[in-house]
């Protein structure tokens, strides 16, 4: 069966890396990592019956992909599996060890390399260019999507990251309404407008202000004048005028005066 060169990432189990060669995962290092039983030999595995029935399944769901490769001196010589018969071979060892293995191939899946980042990272220092520090946006970015870091966004994230990055660039740059050089000179012509006859009011003002002056002074001149006048008539006693002429001036409330 012709083999298919596939990326397969590095991982680790139980603090044990297991190799990966074209997609497939490495029996040998997965027994050292469940513990190194004889009884749990990957020869062992693959001698099972519904190990066999696995892998003749899988054959002909995968055809043409290569699902088991056992290599025999080499560089790469061992036992080497797809997935779907590493979660097998965890699950013949122990539950336990189908749980751990289980776990981190989930947590692979999720887990994002440089490679997959580079869009998001070429967005963030769009962002930080100016005063922001990068690891502020990387900061920010990760905390609206719940993660503490951008290295654990998962990469279905990884698009919606990159649009809300751009989304905080394009809120950056909406220009800022400023007013125009017609409205500032109109408020410019009115503010001159408004202290010219705000000053001109107070020249009226206090213009008025000696006028009324003068008028309550002559009004005060007059008023003495009557009462100068009164007492001079009082005192001269109405000499030479007989007493008719009296009495007809008193009648007549004083018309002389």
């Amino acid at each position: 069966m012709t083999s298919l060169t596939v990326y397969a990432p590095q991982i680790t189990i139980l603090d044990h890396i297991v190799s990966t060669i074209d997609g497939l995962y490495s029996l040998n290092d997965l027994h050292k990592a469940s513990g190194g039983r004889v009884k749990h030999k990957p020869a062992f595995f693959l001698r099972n019956e519904q190990t066999k029935e696995i892998v003749t399944e899988l054959q002909i769901c995968n055809s043409p992909e290569e699902v088991l490769r056992v290599q025999r001196g080499g560089t790469n010589q061992g036992t080497w599996v797809c997935k779907e018969l590493v979660y097998s071979y965890a699950m013949w060892i122990s539950a336990k060890f189908h749980i751990a293995v289980v776990r981190t191939f989930d947590a692979l899946i999720t887990r994002t390399d440089a490679k997959q980042r580079e869009s998001l990272v070429a967005a963030c220092d769009k962002l930080a260019i100016g005063n922001t520090l990068r690891s502020e946006v990387y900061t920010i970015v990760a905390n609206h999507f719940g993660y503490e870091k951008v290295t654990q966004i998962p990469a279905p994230l990884l698009p919606e990251a990159v649009a809300f990055v751009y989304e905080m660039i394009l809120a950056r740059q909406k220009p800022v309404k400023t007013v125009s050089d017609g409205v500032l000179m109109n408020n410019r012509m009115w503010n001159d407008v408004g202290f010219v006859k705000t000053e001109q009011m107070c020249w009226m003002t206090k213009d008025l202000s000696t006028l009324l002056a003068q008028v309550s002074e002559k009004v005060s001149e007059i008023k003495r004048a009557q009462n100068t006048i009164f007492d001079s008539f009082n005192e001269q006693k109405w000499n030479g005028l007989t007493p008719e002429q009296l009495e007809r001036v008193d009648k007549q409330g004083k018309l002389f005066l």
